[in-house]
């Protein structure tokens, strides 16, 4: 039974080909001795099933450019050494620092046409313009209400990203371990005291061999973890160390 993934869809917005879960899939092959060939036998194909492109209209274009970001952040915060990290933050600070001094001057040339504006709104031209002026000013509030709705929209979009989960976890980190840490923690326990899982046994199957009701409990939280998209709670990751030390004994 081969694990894999069959296909993707080209971003060329950051240059790459994106993998997603949905593109998973599971074949199996069989061996031939005769010939001493591995021959594929795929009772579920892929081939011929053409999925719908993610990137689509406005919110594709936006989809493409969070995938471009999370390239960045792999590139140059994940897979950078802490030299060329370094770097990559001066460079930062100092782009900043312009972009500090334009929006100060930004801000001044908005407040001088705030002042002319309420200036026109007050009648100062005549009533035409008055008009006009506040027109112009429900135009402007409209474009920000639908403005700070699309932020609030990029704003979960991103959230939901790789780099919104990074960066989220770096000020918010949950006092408990992750899923992967305390179910590797289990096996290395368990692996002490001679029992390893086979590359064969799925962690429920392991965990039936073994008899040991920690293991089990530990495991189907695991699972519902994992797998069912849960949150292991901060009762239930102490419910977990207080397992761990019973494996140990």
């Amino acid at each position: 039974v081969i694990n894999g993934f069959h296909g993707g869809e080209y971003n060329d917005t950051a240059d790459v080909t994106v993998v997603r879960q949905r593109n998973a899939h599971s074949w199996v092959e069989v061996y031939f001795p005769d010939v001493n060939a591995w021959v594929t036998f795929d009772p579920t194909p892929i081939g011929g099933q053409i999925a719908a492109p993610m990137h689509s209209g406005v919110a594709g274009t936006i989809s493409k450019y969070i995938e471009a970001l999370e390239t960045v952040w792999i590139q140059y915060f994940v897979a950078f050494d802490d030299q060329g990290q370094q770097s990559l933050a001066r460079t930062m600070r100092s782009g900043i620092s312009e972009y500090r001094s334009e929006f100060s001057s930004y801000v001044g040339h908005v407040l001088a046409l705030i002042t002319e504006w309420w200036a026109d709104v007050r009648g100062d031209k005549g009533i035409q313009t008055s008009l006009i002026a506040l027109a112009y000013g429900l135009g402007y509030i409209a474009g920000a209400v639908l403005g700070l709705w699309l932020l609030i929209w990029l704003y979960r979009r991103i959230r939901a990203s790789v780099i919104g989960r990074k960066i989220w976890q770096r000020l918010f980190r949950k006092k408990h371990e992750s899923i992967v840490e305390f179910y590797e923690k289990m096996q290395r326990i368990l692996s002490d005291k001679g029992f390893s899982r086979e590359p064969f046994q799925t962690p429920a199957e392991f965990a039936n061999d073994l008899g040991y009701p920690e293991a089990m409990v530990i495991t189907e939280k695991y699972n519902r973890v994992r797998f069912g998209g849960k949150q292991l709670s901060a009762n239930e990751a102490d419910e977990i160390e207080g397992l761990l030390e019973k494996l140990r004994t």
